[in-house]
């Protein structure tokens, strides 16, 4: 359990103003302790009676397990009783009827609090909105429609966000107005957008900033804001790890298990057989990414698309940053290429010259989402002028690779601070999972790749029992 004088400096300013102050913007990178930080503050709140019970309105996957888990692993935050309104109906329900100090919710299920159960509301008095560039669009939206009339039941609001104006100026109204209701921005978004933009054709369907724009919107912005300086990234000079854990399917876990134990297992007319420790490691990192090659010429069964799914929701939380996207295995990079149709990759089979044109766009800002295997990203490879994020879809057993593709755009000349995003498969039943010992290995935890497999999977010992029986 981490102790509070983890926290950064930059950390306890936003702890100080989110206490002090009754409605905040808070922007900073994602990957920046905004979570541990907002916690914090709640539980000072709480603990002072400024705050009685807070509502947290974010994507399903951070409603789900982000704030529980955060929480959970902070000493001075641990006290917090989280409940989770997602899922059925019934499970929201029990949530917000269950005493807590904080309820967590994804924003689909607004409309439903609202509409068919205003009274969950009464009791709270703090609201976050986490990834508030999701209310983007708060004009128009029908969800900020149904909250609007009832904000100022909270008399506490913060909105956490990364890039709050992913497209541009215009969007920064929605996710200013649902944190202050048009305190500094304007009360209506057509005031706004008259007040600060211009219309480029006759019926007004695009607008461009005034020549002065950008600097009034950040001034009148500047009562709200709590805005991160990058130079504070300075003090951190590595780069930021978060790890994001999603469970397998029971069916996964299931044949997880039994290649262990047997080293066969049958999926229907087929039988998936392990010759060794290696090959049954294979199968095991091919489970932990939510399927199975079933024989050689890569027949493949797929069990789950959790990985997938919390990829799409990072993705979607940096709000049109660019990100890398490090994969394993082909079917891996076939999967992504479905989630994302137009992202190059750089892997086996790109040429050298579609591989250099890819890199100079990647490095132009051009690409969104650019995947790669990192055995194509050895040393030499300069990635870091086109973005400073990576997402691993599916770790590596080699440390070299692991650091070398990081490397890519955690060197000199790189302008951000880095932000390493690693999914991680989670076993449903508590065991180990080839991700969590791939982790150990990466984080430095395991000596050499042997110790690995015998010690925290038995692979190799197991395997010689097998055979002299």
């Amino acid at each position: 359990m981490l102790h509070p004088n983890r926290l950064h400096e930059y950390q306890a300013n936003m702890i100080d103003r989110l206490y002090e102050h009754d409605k905040t913007l808070v922007i900073a990178d994602m990957g920046s302790g905004k979570t541990i930080s907002t916690l914090t503050a709640i539980a000072e709140l709480l603990e002072a009676g400024e705050l009685s019970r807070v509502l947290v309105l974010a994507p399903v996957r951070v409603a789900t397990d982000v704030w529980h888990t955060e929480a959970a692993n902070w000493e001075h935050t641990a006290d917090l009783v989280v409940n989770r309104a997602v899922g059925t109906a019934k499970k929201r329900e029990a949530a917000f009827e269950t005493d807590s100090d904080i309820v967590t919710m994804n924003y689909e299920n607004l409309q439903w609090l609202i509409e068919d159960h205003l009274d969950y509301l009464e009791g709270f008095d703090g609201l976050v909105f986490d990834e508030v560039s999701r209310m983007k669009g708060a004009h128009k939206s029908k969800r900020y429609k149904a909250l609007k009339p009832h904000l100022k039941k909270f008399k506490w609001i913060a909105g956490l966000t990364g890039t709050p104006a992913p497209n541009g100026l215009l969007d920064l109204y929605g996710t200013t107005f649902v944190v202050d209701q048009g305190a500094t921005l304007g009360r209506t978004y057509g005031k706004y957008r008259t007040t600060y933009f211009y219309p480029l054709d006759p019926n007004g369907w695009k607008w461009a900033p005034l020549p002065d724009a950008e600097e009034r919107i950040y001034e009148a912005l500047s009562p709200t804001a709590f805005v991160l300086d990058p130079a504070d990234y300075d003090t951190r000079p590595e780069p930021t790890f978060t790890d994001h854990f999603v469970d397998m399917s029971l069916a996964a876990s299931t044949m997880s298990k039994q290649l262990i134990d047997e080293f066969i297992a049958e999926i229907g007319d087929d039988a998936v057989t392990a010759a060794n420790g290696g090959v049954l490691a294979g199968k095991l990192g091919q489970l932990a990414q939510g399927f199975l090659y079933l024989d050689e010429s890569r027949r493949t069964k797929r069990f789950d698309e959790s990985k997938l799914e919390a990829c799409k929701e990072l993705v979607a939380s940096l709000d049109g940053q660019p990100v890398i996207i490090a994969y394993r295995f082909q079917e891996d990079l076939k999967r992504l290429q479905q989630l994302f149709p137009d992202a190059p990759y750089l892997g086996s089979g790109v040429s050298s010259a579609k591989g250099s044109e890819t890199i100079a766009a990647w490095n132009k800002g051009e690409v969104p989402v650019l995947l790669l295997h990192p055995a194509s990203a050895g040393h030499g490879l300069n990635l870091q002028m086109g973005g400073h994020h990576m997402i691993w879809f599916g770790l590596t057993w080699s440390s070299e690779e692991y650091r070398q593709a990081i490397a890519r755009i955690a060197r000199q000349g790189q302008q951000n601070h880095v932000y390493v995003h690693r999914i991680i498969a989670r076993d449903p039943y508590g065991n180990n999972t080839n991700d969590s010992t791939m982790l150990a290995r990466m984080d430095g935890k395991l000596g050499t790749e042997a110790r690995l497999i015998d010690g925290l999977l038995g692979l190799e010992a197991s395997l010689t029992k097998e055979i002299q029986q």
